[in-house]
């Protein structure tokens, strides 16, 4: 059977040369479209005989990939190989490679699938998986086969069916132990995977199944179950149920699981790995908490965990600064690793705490050497020492020869035509692997290019990738610019504010859908925009309304207007409910007195929501900058945190800054 490709050279061989003759652009554009349809609706002789037509044009490789990708069994591999060959480098290489892995491993052709396997595929678990079965397949095994099979084993999570004949071949090489069986069920607990625990305790004695049970229950009711749960010195899954049920129950009750861990820890044979791990969770919830105790108690963990991660050292720190405990704040970052103690954030508290110390110089000299950075943490201190905000912009302009040479690239010729034809995505690809081959001013060329497309997003990433990160022009951008006025305007915010948050958000792109499902520019989900949008009588057809610009403005600008009127003005609080929600602001106020807001703000429970506020108040103090303003002091912006007092839905907040 002739292949796709030779089925195409043979008919246009086979053409009158007055066919061959070069069509216009858009003549080419909708034959690709008819080809395109063809095949989508099985009219094989018509796709070939358009597809024929079409050798010269920049996207005739898609239509080779549509027609390979679905019909590789009728294909042969020198053919799949030479498309491989012809567009490497490219986003259609890594497509026809995965397809050609998943139509092997299907077809059970393990050696064709050893040989066309590249390690780039071994971050995709279910290719990795196939793989390790070709290697099995071929007799091909050593211990370090086997020891990436226990990597595979040892995770939370079902893995995909491609990777049950691994495991079959492991566990019947006797690699499979109690051990390990006892590891995943951990890992399976801690992930809340309590049928894949149940599957995997099917393996164990009887006696370790009874210890299964009562985990289980440890997990539905911890605070009833864990003080009746059996001491016991022998049992290693006694050990991880009771370390377990401590670490479940401090997300409920944090003194009575550090309470019931204080008592009963040494009647149960815990590994090292688990007392550490136990203590560590304890620690940090005291932490979350603002428990007085808990910067004492990870200074206490890092003396006998010397590879402490950063949750708990930064924590450390947090914990000290929320007590304002001026010399373990201190102590803390001395702790930190050297290169990371030269961080402007930790630079800056630094110089925080030797001015609560009354050692001014040494504060001066640290908040200078902070301030040159352009950040959250750079812009207070270069406040602190009475100076501007170190922003400037170096741009670097694209040279007329640089667009030309640019646009000239078949890459960026094929990002044009997929424009053309409607295949964005397909676009956006070609763009992002075509930018990762330039640099200097073609890649300012690609960049000016990819602003033109709307595509802010990728030019941001792939921007700060380079050294051009001081080109502030294309890192912050002002697209929607009259859209963004008028809303803004219409409810009285500021315009850099909006920008700030559209940046963090969605950086632009109006298309953005996240993973929670929130839409658009400003990342609204669709209960928000729902209740906004009768909150200000505003008429949305649906939810794909909200991928267009003005109406994710109009509703984003009236969301971000109706929290702050809730926090009487307040940013900080605003920015943290808008990306965690109204009840986690209310649960981190202090629970009396009043806190500077830049401790406030370190101290945020999640990592996502705390590095979320800084940013948008940062990205604020630029956008204020790239419009041609004065930017506003943070101070400015950071009232006193106090206590919530009941009022009309409110927060209360302090008038009086900060510092």
């Amino acid at each position: 059977m002739r292949t796709a490709l030779s089925l195409l050279f043979a008919l246009i061989v086979a053409l009158p040369t007055s066919l061959l003759a070069a069509p216009s652009l858009e003549a080419q554009r909708d034959q690709f479209r008819a080809a395109a349809k063809a095949l989508d609706q099985g009219q094989l002789d018509d796709f070939w005989r358009i597809a024929a037509t079409l050798e010269g044009y920049p996207l005739y490789p898609y239509l080779q990939f549509d027609y390979l990708r679905t019909h590789l069994k009728q294909t042969d591999d020198a053919t799949v190989a030479a498309f491989i060959h012809a567009n490497a480098g490219g986003p259609l290489e890594r497509r026809m490679r995965y397809a050609w892995l998943v139509h092997l491993a299907k077809e059970q052709r393990w050696g064709k699938y050893a040989e066309v396997f590249d390690k780039a595929e071994r971050t995709d678990t279910e290719l990795n998986c196939h793989y390790l079965h070709a290697r099995i397949a071929a007799r091909d095994i050593d211990a370090a086969l086997w020891r990436e099979v226990d990597g595979l084993w040892l995770v939370g999570k079902s893995q995909p069916d491609a990777c049950n004949p691994v495991f079959d071949a492991w566990r019947a090489a006797g690699q499979m132990s109690s051990d390990k069986i006892r590891g995943r069920i951990e890992l399976a607990m801690d992930g809340k995977q309590i049928s894949l625990a149940r599957w995997l305790g099917r393996s164990l004695t009887k006696g370790e199944q009874d210890w299964l049970a009562r985990w289980i229950k440890v997990y539905d009711n911890p605070k009833r179950e864990l003080p009746q749960l059996p001491l016991n010195k022998e049992s290693p899954m006694a050990a991880a149920a009771f370390a377990y049920g401590v670490r479940w129950l401090a997300r409920r009750d944090l003194n009575s699981a550090d309470q019931l861990w204080q008592q009963r820890r040494d009647h149960y044979r815990l590994s090292r790995e688990q007392r550490n791990r136990t203590e560590r969770t304890i620690a940090l919830y005291k932490a979350y908490r603002r428990d007085p105790d808990a910067s004492a108690r990870l200074a206490a963990l890092m003396a006998v965990m010397p590879d402490a991660d950063d949750d708990v050292r930064h924590w450390r720190i947090r914990s000290a600064l929320w007590q304002q405990a001026w010399p373990a704040v201190l102590e803390g970052i001395a702790a930190l690793p050297a290169q990371e103690r030269d961080d402007s954030r930790w630079t800056y508290w630094r110089g925080r705490a030797f001015e609560a110390l009354g050692r001014h110089n040494e504060a001066r000299t640290e908040f200078t050497r902070a301030a040159a950075d352009r950040s959250y943490y750079g812009f207070l201190s270069a406040e602190q020492i009475g100076q501007p905000p170190a922003i400037s912009a170096a741009s670097v302009t694209a040279t007329e020869g640089a667009r030309r040479s640019v646009a000239a690239l078949p890459a960026m010729q094929r990002v044009s035509e997929l424009m053309a034809v409607d295949r964005v995505l397909d676009a956006r690809r070609e763009w992002r692997d075509a930018t990762l081959q330039l640099t200097g001013t073609e890649l300012r060329a690609a960049a000016e290019m990819g602003q033109t497309l709307g595509w802010h997003d990728l030019v941001i990433m792939t921007i700060a990738k380079t050294e051009a990160i001081d080109d502030l022009e294309l890192r912050f951008p002002l697209p929607f610019r009259a859209t963004v006025v008028e809303e803004a305007k219409a409810q009285e915010l500021d315009d850099a504010f909006v920008y700030a948050v559209m940046r963090q958000e969605s950086a632009f792109n109006a298309a953005a859908r996240s993973r929670a499902g929130a839409l658009g520019l400003m990342q609204l989900m669709p209960a928000t925009a729902r209740l906004t949008a009768r909150q200000i009588k505003y008429q949305l057809s649906d939810m794909g309304d909200l991928l267009v610009p003005r109406h994710n403005l109009r509703l984003g600008t009236a969301h971000l207007k109706h929290l702050l009127e809730r926090y009487n003005g307040n940013r900080v609080f605003t920015m943290a409910a808008y990306n965690a929600g109204p009840g986690r602001v209310t649960r981190w106020l202090p629970s009396s007195g009043q806190l500077p807001a830049d401790i406030w703000i370190s101290g945020i429970t999640f990592d996502e929501t705390r590095e979320y506020v800084k940013r948008i108040l940062a990205y604020t103090t630029i956008y204020e900058w790239r419009l041609g303003r004065q930017p506003t002091p943070l101070s400015q912006m950071l009232p006193l945190v106090q206590a919530a007092t009941e009022g009309e839905g409110t927060l209360q907040v302090s008038a009086a800054n900060s510092r």
